[in-house]
């Protein structure tokens, strides 16, 4: 996977781009539970 300055892909074949946004969509939702996780404790 190759990156520019601001963060945009250059190149991603089209199968890995959609792995690529499920991972991005999964580890949001996965930042968004971590912070409820660590308020509720």
């Amino acid at each position: 996977m190759l990156y520019d300055d601001s963060n945009k892909l250059i190149f991603l074949p089209q199968k890995e781009t959609k792995i690529f946004e499920m991972f991005n969509r999964y580890s949001k939702v996965y930042k968004i539970l971590r912070q409820a996780h660590d308020e509720i404790i």
